[in-house]
């Protein structure tokens, strides 16, 4: 299934709106843009492409972080993601005793 790019530009914005909610610095999806656009030299004119370009993409996502007001908080490494997700384990309920275990 093909998106349009105004899809595409949308399904950035409420990415980065997760990852905000979830505590994620925002600057993280704008820096894995930038490592998809310096691997990506070879790509179609945008007018041939289903995508929005990676220069187009940043600049919304710049845009976003922006207008909303978004801080350069949040998890940044797997330290600080690990810390984060342990954090969250320890708020879950335990699972219920099965009936039939001993």
């Amino acid at each position: 299934m093909s998106f349009s790019r105004a899809q595409e530009r949308q399904a950035d914005t409420v990415g980065m709106d997760y990852m905000v909610k979830a505590g994620y610095t925002p600057y993280g999806m704008v820096e894995t843009m930038e490592i998809l656009q310096k691997q990506d030299e070879y790509r179609p004119i945008e007018f041939f492409s289903t995508h929005p370009s990676p220069e187009n993409r940043i600049g919304l996502l710049r845009e976003h972080i922006f207008n909303n007001r978004y801080l350069n908080t949040g998890i940044v490494g797997k330290q600080e993601y690990a810390a984060n997700i342990t954090e969250r384990l320890k708020l879950l309920k335990p699972p219920p005793k099965d009936k039939n275990s001993k």
